[in-house]
């Protein structure tokens, strides 16, 4: 392992990792699952005739490629109201429960995180510009998700991590964290690069709507910084009311949350986050040697998963922004799929639902910063919109090998969470997996809207320096 610093400041070699703490059984004690034969009954009336329901999805010719068009049509399928989105309130659910033997949805739980919320607009914004009745249809269910976002709960106008659908959207967690809330800050850029210059009123009044959910979070977002670390925290405990841990390194989850806490608060004087808070990240690498023999120097994560480099570019071009350090990123895809070959996998490493339940941090060991790892049972279907932003080539064939060997993975709502190298397959299918599978097909037009944002609001010039210091790696 390589720690690689790009803060002259700092002398100390610095190793972080971390873990997700989710390996406790998926369906806990306070989740609530509700039984489907058609509509739910929700207790709120039947919904039928919802005026804004969606019932199908379609995004423009150019984003889907041709190869695999199918595939990303059927997975976009999931967000069909009834299916994965709660149609009274517009809402995503966390995931949904098939009956594998008869295809039918058995339970979906209502629990939805803020993540999600976010890859559910990334995809409507998308689907805004088709034109016609589908652009009617995503603006209105944009404007509704985004209203409802002010009744949520949270702390200083960020969100808490995850809210309970059918219980008046009351908060499942105690914590408002920077890596949930960052995929939102950059979903909200979005839409206002897409709609800023639009004279579309309901555009612009979407555009008002975002601008306003930024504004009430700037003043929030400047307290999570540690002026004594240089820091910033990752999280807030709204119970414990304190702190907890910082971001260190350039892989993690809670990455963006540096970006998205230094672009918000850039114009509050003393209370702007300072740009070192992300030039101070370190970026770990490692050696990693193919089945080939071959040598190669990767990134590391936390516990080697694909998830956290590459989320993040759903939202942000990477490539253009880290430069030939790009070429870490690279080899980290290369190095997944190798292992994805060598030990017979459909798809590559990341977190996911364990085939018999639960969810698990899954990921290729020596990419690794953990000294122990959660033995991997599954791989994840979400892995192939991940690597498609890294690799494009790679991550089609990896699609279109698993729907020919596999055609067990596919269901009418898209394709299970993970499955294992003998072709078993988990019964859920999560709203995440879903959101990241498809959001990295749009992250090419995600882009060009998140650049229009930066142009307009003074902060390309910002990340262009914020970046220069591991663009110049060698």
């Amino acid at each position: 392992m390589k720690s690689l610093y790009v803060f002259s400041g700092i002398s100390l070699r610095i190793v972080f990792s971390f873990c997700l703490l989710l390996c406790s059984a998926a369906w806990g004690a306070s989740d609530k699952w509700i039984q489907d034969r058609g509509f739910l009954n929700t207790g709120l009336g039947d919904v039928s005739g919802t005026v804004d329901r969606i019932d199908h999805l379609k995004v423009r010719h150019r984003v889907f490629p041709q190869e695999i068009r199918a595939v990303l049509d059927n997975n976009l399928n999931y967000f069909r109201d009834g299916v994965g989105v709660e149609p009274v309130s517009g809402f995503p659910y966390g995931n949904i429960e098939v009956d594998r033997e008869t295809g039918e949805i058995i339970g979906r739980r209502d629990y939805v995180k803020t993540t999600y919320i976010s890859t559910y607009l990334t995809i409507l914004l998308e689907m805004s510009k088709v034109g016609g009745e589908y652009t009617t249809k995503a603006h209105e269910r944009i404007k509704k998700v985004l209203s409802t976002l002010f009744t949520l709960s949270g702390w200083e106008g960020l969100l808490h991590g995850g809210h309970y659908i059918l219980k008046d959207f009351k908060n499942g967690t105690d914590t408002v964290s920077t890596a949930n809330n960052s995929k939102l800050v950059f979903t909200l850029m979005a839409i206002i690069g897409a709609y800023n210059d639009s004279e579309d009123p309901v555009r612009q009044e979407i555009t008002q709507l975002a601008s306003d959910l930024l504004k009430r979070q700037a003043v929030g977002w400047s307290k999570f910084y540690d002026p004594a670390e240089g820091l910033m925290h990752k999280s807030w405990d709204t119970k414990l009311q304190k702190f907890k841990r910082h971001t260190t390194a350039f892989v993690e989850e809670a990455m963006p949350g540096v970006i998205a806490g230094i672009l918000l608060t850039k114009d509050l004087g003393n209370a702007a986050i300072p740009e070192t808070a992300f030039t101070r990240l370190v970026l770990d690498i490692t050696d990693y040697q193919l089945t080939t023999g071959e040598e190669i120097v990767s990134l590391q994560s936390g516990s080697g998963a694909l998830y956290y480099p590459t989320v993040p570019m759903i939202w942000l071009d990477q490539e253009k922004f880290t430069g030939d350090a790009f070429r870490y990123f690279k080899n980290f895809v290369r190095a997944h799929n190798d292992f994805r070959k060598a030990h017979n996998l459909p798809f590559m490493l990341s977190a996911c639902t364990g085939i018999h339940g639960g969810y698990y941090n899954f990921g290729v060991p020596a990419l690794s910063l953990k000294k122990e790892n959660t033995p991997y049972d599954a791989a994840t279907p979400r892995t192939i919109g991940l690597a498609y932003m890294v690799d494009p080539d790679v991550a089609i064939e990896m699609a279109l090998e698993a729907r020919k060997t596999f055609p067990q993975i596919e269901t009418p709502y898209g394709w299970y969470d993970s499955m294992n190298a003998a072709g078993e397959t988990t019964s859920t299918i999560k709203t995440l997996g879903q959101g990241l599978l498809i959001g990295g097909f749009l992250a090419k037009e995600t882009h060009k809207d998140m650049k229009r944002y930066f142009d307009d609001k003074g902060c390309t010039k910002i990340m262009n320096r914020l970046y220069k210091n591991y663009k110049d790696l060698k």
